[in-house]
């Protein structure tokens, strides 16, 4: 099979988007750019409105998932799924916490205490949410997957999600989180204090 290269701006008359634009147009917060001068133009905007530390585009996650406090001590996840984008704590955090809470509130098996099946529901929850049509193309989605359990596995992440199998007073696993210059902070209290 080939496949041709084509001139973005030839694309461009298709329905194809080729990025994003933060421009609302009234109906979306973010309009398609559909050739190389809309994406110029955006990443000109974005570059010129970005705060000297402030970090633009991917902030990268992994959620690691352990059966015990041990295994997080020890640090032998048992499954490790990487998410590409928004993983600060008011976005990937407040997913994370949504997650756990819809379960804990359900009237079907949880399995907080089993981290592989948890890490499995996690990643089909996420897959909903990244989907471009979930009803229709329920596999159509990007931006988070399984990857290589490595205590030491760096990808690039700015933010580590600890979930601990072990149930807290408040119903739900223990969660830990690592960014930036904090490290095993309470996910729960870190919402808290946002």
């Amino acid at each position: 099979m080939g496949y041709q290269i084509v001139p973005s701006d030839d694309i461009a008359k298709d329905d194809t988007g080729l990025g994003i634009s933060y421009t609302a147009d009234g109906t979306k917060i973010f309009v398609a750019t559909r050739t190389d001068l809309q994406i110029a133009r955006e990443n000109l905007i974005n570059l010129l409105l970005t705060k000297k530390g402030e970090i633009i585009m991917a902030t990268r996650g992994l959620y690691k998932f352990y059966s015990t406090e041990k295994e997080y001590k020890d640090k032998k996840s048992t499954a490790t799924i990487y998410r590409h984008w928004d993983n600060y704590l008011e976005a990937g955090g407040l997913d994370l916490k949504e997650f756990l809470e819809t379960l804990r509130d359900s009237d079907f098996d949880s399995r907080f205490t089993d981290s592989s099946y948890l890490a499995s529901k996690f990643v089909v929850y996420l897959a909903r949410e990244f989907a471009n049509n979930w009803n229709d193309e329920p596999l159509d989605f990007l931006s988070v997957g399984i990857v290589d359990n490595r205590a030491d596995l760096d990808m690039w992440q700015e933010f580590t999600y600890h979930i601990i199998g072990e149930i807290q007073d408040n119903g739900l696993p223990k969660v830990v989180v690592d960014f930036y210059d904090e490290t095993g902070k309470d996910l729960f209290e870190a919402l808290n204090e946002l």
